[in-house]
């Protein structure tokens, strides 16, 4: 696989995260201006239409990753959000709050591992940006035929699948010890002699 198909493989992961966002807060617009708001950083007047700009730029960051056109300017816009939502995650992990993320569209609550995961988003979009500030147009049309499109659709899957087992592998790892040996925690048994019961 070489560089610019590694990039294309990272721009469409990105578009899908950026995507699956954008449509879980289209799907809940009040529920995500709440979750704006909760985070307490901005007033409250300008709650609402932050909220809806942010959703605004998270749509045309996906449609463009997963077109392939404009990533010069869409790539920046996307690693801006993403430390924007590196920011308010971090100032309320050192403000010892626990509420819901909103990053990305899903239902976690904020964590150091929030902060992973958009750390990683950010490296690759940053492998995307500096890919698109090379080939003019776009990198889709410097390295992708039908079959190399589709080839990447399913490399940036396996990424997104692949990235979200490790960045939960202790999640995983409990799961498994607890279902592990079900008979091991158990007190042992009793054993029935002549109508007599004995450990």
């Amino acid at each position: 696989m070489t560089l610019g198909h590694l990039r294309l493989v990272i721009q469409l992961a990105v578009g899908c995260v950026f995507l699956i966002s954008t449509v879980s807060k289209l799907r809940r617009p009040a529920a995500f201006q709440i979750g704006v708001a909760e985070y307490r950083i901005l007033p409250a007047s300008v709650v609402p239409a932050f909220a809806f700009v942010l959703i605004g730029l998270e749509a045309f960051v996906a449609i463009t990753h997963l077109g392939g056109w404009g990533l010069t300017f869409a790539a920046p816009v996307g690693v801006g959000l993403l430390l924007t939502f590196a920011a308010a995650v971090t100032i309320n992990l050192v403000r010892n709050r626990d509420l819901a993320c909103h990053c990305l569209g899903g239902g976690d609550r904020i964590s150091p591992r929030s902060l992973v995961q958009l750390a990683l988003l950010v490296a690759g979009e940053v492998l995307v940006w500096s890919g698109a500030r090379i080939a003019a147009p776009t990198t889709t049309q410097q390295v992708a035929t039908p079959g190399d499109l589709l080839l990447a659709l399913v490399w940036a899957f396996v990424v997104l699948v692949v990235g979200l087992w490790l960045l939960r592998a202790d999640e995983v790892v409990q799961l498994f010890r607890s279902r592990g040996c079900k008979t091991c925690a158990a007190p042992p048994a009793e054993i029935v002699l002549g109508g007599d019961t004995a450990p």
